[in-house]
């Protein structure tokens, strides 16, 4: 069992922007820099249900379905469960050139 890391909910996404929504009001906003927890016109939970999006693809995520979908701009997708989604970060995260120290 993998621990849920602690992230700042006050934390600006970089690149990203946030599609957000609220069952209980309709209130929808797609272009959040930060995550909210409540809705802002009247106050309800937002929904688990959420996506952002950069450059030209979006990660959606559904709650139901314990999933990830990613999407690229040429159409393609590809589907990360729950259950892999630990190692599937650690695995990217492990990569990325900007990650390494430079001299």
């Amino acid at each position: 069992m993998v621990k849920k890391p602690v992230i700042d909910p006050k934390r600006s996404y970089l690149g990203g922007w946030v599609t957000q929504h609220c069952s209980a009001c309709a209130w929808e906003e797609e272009s959040l820099k930060n995550e909210l927890a409540h809705c802002p016109k009247c106050g309800a939970p937002v929904d688990e249900n959420c996506s952002i999006k950069f450059g030209g693809t979006k990660i959606v995520f559904n709650k139901s379905e314990d999933r990830f979908t990613v999407y690229d701009s040429t159409g393609g997708e590809a589907i990360i469960y729950g259950a892999d989604f630990a190692d599937a970060v650690c695995f990217m995260l492990r990569r990325p050139v900007f990650w390494k120290d430079r001299e």
